[in-house]
């Protein structure tokens, strides 16, 4: 109840950092984007798999580019996104390029 005896429901929101400052966020605007994040490597993981990897490395881009606005470059949801990008390009001979993407995960 708050001061005038009116019941009070309980606020769905989070504060976050977003780009430098506080923000207030929705709950379900945060599942919203945690699942097209993993949207977007699913995709990835299915085009990879039926030969387009161009298209599905853009998809891998996406997702750690998307988690790193979103929750920040040290969020063990964009490491994540990192990994998959990494093992992409491992399991594409591009070696110097998986390097580079694991190379902002070793503190």
């Amino acid at each position: 109840m708050n001061q005038k005896g009116q019941p009070v429901i309980a606020s769905a929101r989070l504060k976050i950092p977003i780009k430098g400052h506080v923000g207030t966020v929705n709950k379900r605007h945060l599942l919203m984007k945690r699942t097209q994040i993993e949207a977007l490597m699913v995709v990835a993981k299915k085009l990879e798999r039926d030969g387009s990897a161009e298209c599905a490395e853009g998809l891998y881009r996406k997702a750690v580019s998307t988690s790193e606005l979103f929750y920040g470059p040290s969020s063990p949801r964009t490491g994540l996104a990192v990994l998959e990008l990494m093992s992409f390009c491992e399991n594409h001979n591009n070696d110097a390029e998986a390097a580079s993407s694991g190379s902002g995960l070793e503190s």
